[in-house]
């Protein structure tokens, strides 16, 4: 079984042993002390490594929002969604956005930033369907929106790395993905696993995008790899304390963790 907490990076770890909370303190040395039991603090790893070792269970935890966990990103220029939503201004160069994630959060910033002269927007959504969850009526019309500002939807797809005016992506290409601009066309149930999960790299397409400024619009940067450990069923029992912060949200790990 393994814990990841994607909002403590491993340098931070020893913070715990100084903490004041005892009750934290205490469970996270339960849970250390438990065979079977692995704590990982920071989600340097991915879901495929996830699988090969194995597990029958995996929980993960978030403390935070933050940038997201991959390689480069300090090469490139890059806000949370939730800052330009704010009524953020940007520099008068920047031409070239991408913007990762496709809920309602990524793509109203989408169209917000389309709406300026001369801007370029990608958006770029792991799942075959935009804004899954969200009203009918309102996930049409924000796609219609974009369609017309000329925004390019990329579904099926994940960020695997940042360089100096670079997003690299991996993309399914394979025949039968959802038309992202297509409205009518029904989602996939969510028993369906994504197109990304499968085993075979058919029709799984390395590309790169050109970009002035990457706007983060995946939450909570562990949820990414939660996604991707559900479409790769990366372990019997899945679970993530999404209902849960800060340390409220490590206790209910832990606790979880040690019932089991």
């Amino acid at each position: 079984m393994e814990i990841l907490d994607s909002g403590t990076p491993a340098k931070d770890v020893s913070s715990l042993e100084t903490s004041p909370d005892n009750s934290l303190r205490s469970l996270w040395q339960e849970a250390e002390d438990t065979p079977g039991i692995t704590v990982v603090y920071g989600t340097a790893t991915d879901a495929a490594q996830l699988k090969a070792r194995n597990y029958d269970v995996l929980i993960f935890t978030a403390r935070q929002e933050g940038p997201l966990p991959l390689p480069g990103m300090e090469h490139i220029r890059h806000l949370q969604a939730a800052e330009l939503l704010t009524s953020r201004e940007l520099p008068e160069d920047v031409r070239q956005i991408v913007v990762v994630g496709g809920g309602a959060t990524g793509c109203e910033a989408a169209c917000r930033l389309a709406g300026e002269p001369g801007r370029k927007v990608h958006v770029v959504e792991m799942l075959p369907n935009f804004m899954e969850g969200v009203r009918a009526d309102k996930r049409n019309q924000l796609i219609r929106q974009l369609e017309q500002a000329g925004v390019d939807l990329v579904n099926c797809a994940r960020v695997t790395g940042f360089a100096d005016g670079v997003v690299y992506i991996e993309r399914n290409v394979s025949a039968g993905i959802p038309d992202p601009y297509n409205t009518h066309q029904p989602m996939l149930p969510k028993n369906i696993p994504a197109p990304l999960a499968g085993e075979s790299s058919d029709g799984i397409y390395i590309d790169q995008l050109t970009a002035d400024l990457v706007v983060l619009a995946t939450g909570n940067p562990g949820r990414q790899l939660f996604q991707e450990a559900l479409s790769l069923k990366a372990a019997a029992e899945i679970y993530d304390i999404a209902s849960e912060t800060g340390t409220e949200a490590e206790e209910a790990a832990y606790r979880l963790a040690c019932r089991i």
